[in-house]
Order: structure tokens, then C-alpha cells, then sequence
């Protein structure tokens, strides 16, 4: 027996689900999300201690959503480098294009635009730490509209902690304020940091620098609360800036406005080279 994923009520994502007739990791388990009580385990004091509320122990779903609520600046376009999800005993989860979707999917949905690189499954292929845009996803922000990226799964997947590299080719252009379901059901919300301009001078080398990730932590496990202190996402890092959302519009935001001017978007294109053009970007 294996459990059926519900529908979203929507077209965000290829929603259709591949059922495995053997050795199902979900099998017929409790899919809905798991939270486990406050001072259910070692750490708890200092996990509580350092955020505004307890985000929920070892959240378990479907589909995980990152809603993107505005950017460090820029109206037009929201990005990531990449993101990582980790299993109950804090080991990577294997992602692939499958797993992977976004809404608006990516630049090439704007007209005059098309084979841009910057496609959502650029979050899910290992190479993060980048400048490189041929590694990283970029999306337009329309009007009316809250961007998501969307990790689908077949089964019910645990989770520990989620792993963000924000957008270092333009910072302006990186992810500010989000929050993260889990089948639908909110459970975090914070303020991703902005990438340091600094990392973007005509100067770096693309293959020594480093981009750091940020880390939302879902468990209370002491070894994997220490190795990720200095990398935890804080709530209390920035104000926040959103204060309405009205039928998921986005009505007040300090990173993205509602009345952007779509007759003022600046073009943008990351193409991959051909043997008459080189790889290039507008």
C-alpha cells in the first residue's frame, strides 16, 4: 500500500506522482506533518533561546515550499544559488530535476526571452558556492504574485534542516524575507542574508571564493545544533518588512514593491555559448 499525495490546486509544478511498487520508503506512515512537544529532547534551551518562536522538531511532507516575499532590493527579479535538504539523521537528501520546480518557473517565461540557464534545476546541482549564473536560478516577480520553489517528493520525507545559498551574481536580486511549508502547512519564517558585494569585484577568482549558506534548523540533536550556529538563519537579524498579505499578493514589502513598472524591467540573459557566440550576459 503507498499513500497518495494531494493535489496542490494548481499548475505551479508537474504534480503527477510515480508510485514504487517495491520497497516504498513512505509505505502507508503518517504523511502529515510531524511535531514533536516542546522538551522532548537534549538542547531544547538553547534551540528556543536563540529564536523568536520554536520552529517544529523534524517537520515530515510531501512537498516542501519556499514562499519568497520580496528581495534586497530589486522589483524585478528574485534568485538562489542553491538550496540542500537533510534527512532525520542529518545526511544530504539526493535531489534531482524531478524533485525540483518554481513558480514563475524561471526568466524564459518572459516574452523575447529563451534558453536562459538560469532554470530551477540549477538549485538542486551540487555546485552552489558560485558566481557563476550557469549554476544558479533566477525568476521575474510579476504582479500580484508571490514566487515559491516547490521539493516534490513520492513519499513522506523527513526533514532536519534546509540549507540556503542566496543569489551572489546581482545581491540585490537574493531573497530576503521567506518562509517555508511543509504540505501547505507554514512552518518558519526569517530573513535569508544578503550575499557581500564584496564577492562580486572584477577581481575574484570564481573558483576560490566562497559563498556561504545559511541553515534553518528543524531538529535538536546537539552535534548538528553546533556544527551549524554560526550558519542559522536568525529572525531577528532585520526587521521585517511585510505586514500584509492580502489573497497571496504581496501588499507591503521593505525588498520588492507592488507597482514595479513592467515597461521599466531591465533585460537579463545568461545563455549557454555557441560556435559563433560565447557565453554571455545582458
Amino acid at each position: 500500500m503507498v499513500t497518495a499525495r494531494r493535489a496542490p490546486g494548481n499548475c505551479h509544478f508537474n504534480f503527477g506522482q510515480d508510485v514504487m511498487l517495491a520497497n516504498s520508503p513512505g509505505g502507508v506512515e503518517e504523511h502529515l506533518l510531524q511535531v514533536s512537544p516542546r522538551g522532548s529532547g537534549e538542547g531544547d534551551e538553547a534551540f528556543v533561546d536563540e529564536e523568536e518562536y520554536e520552529p517544529p522538531n523534524m517537520p515530515q511532507g510531501f512537498v516542501f515550499q519556499v514562499l519568497i516575499l520580496s528581495t534586497w532590493g530589486d522589483p524585478y527579479y528574485v534568485g538562489l544559488n542553491g538550496l540542500e535538504l537533510y534527512d532525520d539523521d542529518g545526511d544530504r537528501i539526493r535531489l534531482t530535476e524531478n524533485n525540483i520546480g518554481a513558480y514563475p518557473d524561471s526568466v524564459n517565461i518572459l516574452e523575447g526571452v529563451s534558453d536562459d540557464v538560469r532554470t530551477p534545476e540549477k538549485l538542486v546541482d551540487g555546485v552552489n558556492d558560485t558566481l557563476d549564473g550557469r549554476h544558479m536560478w533566477l525568476a521575474p516577480i510579476l504582479p500580484s504574485q508571490l514566487n515559491r520553489v516547490y521539493i516534490v517528493f513520492d513519499y513522506p520525507v523527513t526533514v532536519s534542516m534546509i540549507k540556503l545559498w542566496n543569489y551572489a551574481k546581482t545581491p540585490n536580486r537574493g531573497v530576503k524575507e521567506f518562509g517555508i511549508l511543509v504540505d501547505d502547512l507554514l512552518v518558519y519564517n526569517g530573513v535569508l542574508d544578503k550575499v557581500s558585494t564584496t564577492l562580486n569585484s572584477s577581481n575574484t577568482n570564481l573558483r576560490s571564493m566562497k559563498v556561504p549558506h545559511r541553515t534553518v534548523l528543524f531538529t535538536r540533536d546537539k552535534e548538528l545544533l553546533q556544527q551549524e550556529h554560526s550558519n542559522q538563519v536568525r529572525h531577528s537579524s532585520y526587521g521585517h518588512d511585510v505586514h500584509l498579505l492580502n489573497n497571496s499578493q504581496r501588499v507591503t514589502s521593505g525588498g520588492s514593491y507592488l507597482s514595479a513598472d513592467q515597461s521599466l524591467r531591465p533585460l537579463t540573459s545568461l545563455v549557454p555559448p555557441t560556435r559563433s557566440k560565447s557565453l554571455h550576459n545582458i
